[in-house]
């Protein structure tokens, strides 16, 4: 039963993250050329993802860091459209229970 809300509350808090805008903000970062914001957002992302163990968002991470550290707008929103791809593929693969509103975004500010 335990495991079970383990599993439960992970999936809540994955559906959390996936759904608040922290990705919108890391766009508007990079679309404003606001490389020292873009940076801060997206490491609070790479933890997030870490601490979650969200395996199929890690493999996308090196390559978006790479073009916000070089402050390549096309590359950094090119890897964010991939980013964002596989955020749409695990919040389609979240069971419907743990489908509800969220307020991660809002802890974190």
């Amino acid at each position: 039963m335990e495991d079970m809300n383990n599993k439960e509350n992970r999936d809540e808090e994955t559906e959390v993250f996936l759904k608040s805008f922290i990705f919108m903000r890391l766009g508007q970062a990079i679309s404003k050329g606001n490389w020292q914001g873009a940076m801060m957002t997206f490491k609070k992302m790479e933890n997030e993802i870490n601490r979650l163990g969200l395996e199929r968002m890690k493999s996308q991470l090196p390559g978006l860091r790479m073009a916000i550290f070089s402050k390549n707008k096309v590359q950094a929103k090119n890897a964010l459209a991939l980013l964002v791809a596989k955020r749409v593929q695990l919040l389609e693969g979240l069971p419907a229970s743990s489908r509800r509103s969220t307020k991660w975004e809002n802890s974190q500010t």
